[in-house]
């Protein structure tokens, strides 16, 4: 069975929730990373970093993850 490529598309915004600011990810388009989330779905920071940490790991079996940012 051939490797699939993976590709996450992150918008990001920062929203102000009782005098804190924190950043907020939303899927705009995932292609075989049905395991980090669908479309419309929001991320944490901490969820973002860990999916970036994997993204950079090797990953025997499961193709290449990318991560692409939009504003």
């Amino acid at each position: 069975m051939p490797r699939l490529n993976s590709k996450l598309v992150l918008k990001t915004s920062r929203v102000t929730e009782n005098n804190v600011q924190q950043e907020i990810f939303v899927i705009v388009k995932s292609t075989n990373t049905l395991e980090h989330g669908i479309p419309n779905d929001t991320l944490d920071r901490a969820t973002v970093d860990k999916i970036l940490k994997d993204a950079n790991a090797h990953r025997p079996g499961r193709g290449t993850l990318t991560v692409e940012f939009v504003s």
